[in-house]
């Protein structure tokens, strides 16, 4: 039985948490899973904050993953102290699983 059928714009992915027999047929990807199918999983990634700061001498909007220097050198010529969350450029490490078939593509 197709699952966005019997439930619209829930993109595969099973009604209810209850419904054992759809957790049985997809994951939670919500990919059918296949009897013996070899998998590749890989745990983690990096991800970054979208922060932006404004930047003194041209008065512009600017992100700071990609102008990272420009926002410390800033912040230092300032005398402000730099937060923890963004010394690392606003990047952080993520705790996800990602699978990937060996078999499929």
């Amino acid at each position: 039985m197709n699952d966005t059928l019997k439930c619209p714009g829930s993109f595969g992915a099973c009604c209810d948490d209850a419904d054992v027999d759809c957790r049985k047929r997809l994951d939670n990807t919500a990919y059918p899973t296949v009897a013996d199918d070899e998998f590749l999983l890989i745990f983690g990634g990096m991800t970054w904050r979208n922060k932006s700061f404004v930047f003194e001498e041209t008065k512009k909007n600017m992100t700071l993953y990609d102008n990272c220097e420009v926002y410390v050198a800033q912040q230092i010529f300032n005398g402000n102290e730099i937060d923890d969350m963004l010394k690392a450029c606003g990047e952080q490490i993520s705790n996800e699983l990602w699978k990937f078939s060996l078999r499929r593509k």
